[in-house]
């Protein structure tokens, strides 16, 4: 079993990550960081783009590695939402996790927007975390987790709510 994680590096995505960390945790299954960039960086700053974002991204699989977790990661060129539905489907993900506004600002983007292209894109559950304060404590058993799902009665949806 597998959990993805998106990440742009922004203060939300890193909320996403700890909770994608935590599930992983508690599940004892492997959790994969991807990182996409759906504009392509101009020829000759794609290696200098992709060496960056190795770097972030392995600095915090070091991390999680260090507290016991196995972790792998992916840089890809893509649109975000594709790019997550396409990993986590070709992995059997059991989840999804994702922030809930990442790099681009609220006055210029929809929140939610990546998140709600890659529900409609993927038969995986996401995860869309605002806070990762309250999962953290459900993981280590310190309290219920609470959650609202919608149903529509779909394969997708009785995932969800298993």
């Amino acid at each position: 079993m597998t959990i993805v994680c998106g990440t742009d590096f922004s203060e939300n995505a890193q909320h996403a990550v700890r909770v994608a960390a935590a599930f992983a945790r508690a599940k004892k299954v492997l959790l994969v960081l991807v990182h996409a960039r759906d504009d392509e960086p101009a020829i000759g700053a794609v290696d200098a783009w992709s060496k960056a974002a190795e770097g972030r991204l392995e600095d915090t699989a070091r991390v999680l590695r260090a507290s016991g977790l196995e972790v792998e990661s992916q840089v890809l060129v893509g649109t975000p939402d594709e790019e997550l539905a396409r990993v986590g489907e070709a992995l059997r993900a059991v989840l999804i996790v994702v922030g809930f506004l990442g790099r681009r600002s609220a006055e210029r983007w929809r929140a939610g927007s990546l998140p709600a292209r890659l529900a409609r894109a993927t038969a995986v559950p996401v995860l869309v975390v605002r806070d990762a304060e309250a999962f953290e404590a459900s993981a280590r058993g310190e309290r219920p987790l609470r959650a609202l799902v919608a149903v529509d009665f779909s394969v997708a949806s009785d995932a969800a709510v298993a």
